[in-house]
């Protein structure tokens, strides 16, 4: 992969956030590079079931009293240490990008999401209403994991990643 594939969404919400986490970009990517553990970051994931190096299955609950919505994604760009992107037939997508601190020890991880919400806009306002969006979830997951991170109860993974 070159890493420059993209997918592009009609109506998509696109939701993307930033934060500083006290860890390499290498720990960082190895960690969501096992795509099983962002079902472990982000809250409204499910699960992601590893298919095989490139494919995968994701199930993300809906809001309460609607069924879960399930997909199979597809890894479109992998570059080591930098950014990891995956998408499905449907042009949803998602991706995290590691990039170094200005001194080289830290990282910013930028997660980037686009997809077309369940019932339209419609079912968006209504998850926003309730408190479910994935942009205010992801907010805090992301927080969250910060803080997991530098605590070192994610990073004592061991090489795949996982604790």
């Amino acid at each position: 992969m070159t890493g420059t594939e993209q997918v592009h969404c009609g109506q998509a919400t696109k939701i993307q956030r930033s934060i500083e986490i006290n860890r390499l970009p290498s720990e960082i990517y190895r960690f969501w590079r096992s795509l099983d553990n962002v079902a472990r970051i982000l809250s409204h994931l499910d699960s992601v079931q590893v298919i095989n190096e490139r494919l995968s299955h994701w199930v993300v609950k809906a809001m309460p009293g609607t069924p879960k919505v399930e997909w199979d994604a597809e890894i479109i760009t992998d570059v080591e240490n930098e950014r990891i992107g995956a998408g499905d037939r449907r042009g949803h997508t998602g991706s995290a990008e590691f990039k170094p601190t200005d001194d080289g020890k830290r990282t910013w991880l930028t997660v980037t999401l686009q997809y077309e919400p369940a019932a339209g806009q419609i079912g968006a306002t209504m998850a926003k209403w309730l408190g479910t969006d994935p942009d205010t979830k992801s907010g805090v997951d992301l927080q969250r994991f910060k803080e997991q991170m530098e605590t070192d109860l994610f990073s004592q993974a061991g090489g795949d990643g996982k604790v």
